[in-house]
């Protein structure tokens, strides 16, 4: 199915090409990679969700089909986000996994109500401390020096171990999967994206009277500080609900399709 994807390019205001990848029929559907990533991440999950949505899978910038900008501030992101909201109109489903459901808080506010109508947010990593919820300087410097030395492989390798957490079994598997040569071709974002995991401080007041339909997507064996993230925002947001995927953690797509795609095709349909 991946092979009948329609590619269609935004730009963005600062002249970056934001690209978006098109399959499906029904109402649009806006997905939101993590860090590491790019649109091809979701093609798993395309026979399942096609046939429901008219799928816009996006390549966040400087990843994928999706060019950079002269210079890098996450808060571009989140405009670029809400650039494709406003020319896609009005109803879209979002959906953001990590950093990506980050970039799809950001968005939502910057456009009106009505361009979004229900709104999936997987583990976005919102911080709530000072201590577990920030990456180590050292570790982003690590993962620099890599990017330095060319061995990209690595340096994916060394993310996915030492910041999300995935153990050694994890890992082979993810190696073996459709998305891992997008997370290659993305390293080269890890760290600018890891420093702005740091700085980034949500707004609370600008976000307690958000009324879109939100679910708080968590895994039920996700890291503590994603979970007490995701906790936090639920009380911020005015119409959230939170579910937890039971045995998961922040890949159910991947370890749990059916689970994952049951709760996110049941509320977005309802």
């Amino acid at each position: 199915m991946a092979s009948s994807e329609e590619q269609v390019q935004i730009a963005s205001d600062d002249g970056a090409r934001i690209s978006l990848w098109k399959i499906g029929s029904g109402p649009p559907l806006l997905l939101i990679h993590d860090t590491a990533e790019d649109h091809t991440r979701w093609r798993p999950l395309y026979g399942s969700l096609a046939s429901k949505f008219t799928i816009l899978a996006m390549d966040r910038r400087g990843r994928g089909g999706s060019t950079d900008g002269p210079t890098y501030d996450y808060r571009r992101e989140f405009e670029d986000v809400s650039e494709v909201l406003s020319q896609l109109g009005q109803d879209v489903n979002l959906l953001g996994l990590g950093w990506g459901a980050i970039c799809a808080l950001g968005a939502v506010r910057r456009v009106p109500a009505t361009c979004v109508r229900r709104l999936v947010l997987y583990e976005p990593p919102i911080p709530v401390d000072e201590g577990p919820s920030k990456v180590p300087p050292f570790v982003i410097e690590r993962l620099q020096g890599m990017l330095a030395g060319g061995d990209r492989d690595r340096v994916v390798s060394l993310y996915l171990t030492e910041v999300a957490q995935m153990n050694g079994a994890e890992l082979e598997e993810e190696k073996t999967r459709t998305a891992w040569r997008g997370r290659v071709g993305a390293a080269r974002t890890i760290p600018r994206e890891l420093r702005a995991r740091n700085d980034f401080r949500l707004d609370v007041d600008a976000y307690r009277e958000l009324t879109t339909p939100t679910l708080l997507l968590e895994g039920a064996m996700s890291p503590d500080q994603l979970r007490r993230g995701t906790a936090w925002l639920h009380q911020v947001l005015a119409s959230s609900r939170v579910t937890s995927l039971p045995g998961q953690k922040h890949v159910a797509m991947d370890q749990a399709p059916d689970v994952f795609l049951g709760q996110v095709v049941s509320f977005l349909q309802g």
